[in-house]
């Protein structure tokens, strides 16, 4: 009896270690990780309390008002949206992730990209890749 409790509990042990923490997703590209006044994604308008919940889809655009908004592009790269403009997310993916601005300005800060990221940023049919920290 004794020694079954101990493979049970073994069992449990190696299974608990093994599995990651709950609630601990690391954020996606195109999670909105910023909020200040009025945005929208979509027709959805959004909040500050929308922040880390909101994601911008393959498709979907984020809009700006009377306000500023922040989207995670890959780790290490933000795209910050001003006041009355708009971004579309072509492809969200970790490795191939491309926006266009469709109206307004935003700004890109890149703290850190790997060689493997092709981060594109489009405007009036032109592209710009991120190759470098700026």
């Amino acid at each position: 009896m004794k020694k079954s409790s101990k493979i049970v509990g073994g069992f449990f042990l190696a299974a608990l270690l093994s599995s990651p923490a709950w609630g601990s997703l690391p954020p996606q590209p195109g999670t909105v990780n910023y909020i200040e006044g009025q945005a929208a994604v979509g027709a959805q308008t959004r909040t500050d309390k929308s922040r880390g919940s909101a994601i911008l889809a393959a498709g979907q655009s984020l809009s700006t008002g009377n306000g500023r908004a922040e989207i995670l592009l890959a780790p290490g790269i933000f795209l910050r949206v001003d006041h009355h403009s708009s971004v579309r997310m072509v492809s969200p993916g970790l490795a191939d992730t491309v926006l266009t601005l469709e109206k307004g300005r935003a700004m890109v800060e890149v703290a850190r990209i790997r060689p493997e990221n092709n981060v594109r940023i489009g405007q009036n049919n032109s592209s710009t890749r991120l190759r470098k920290p700026g």
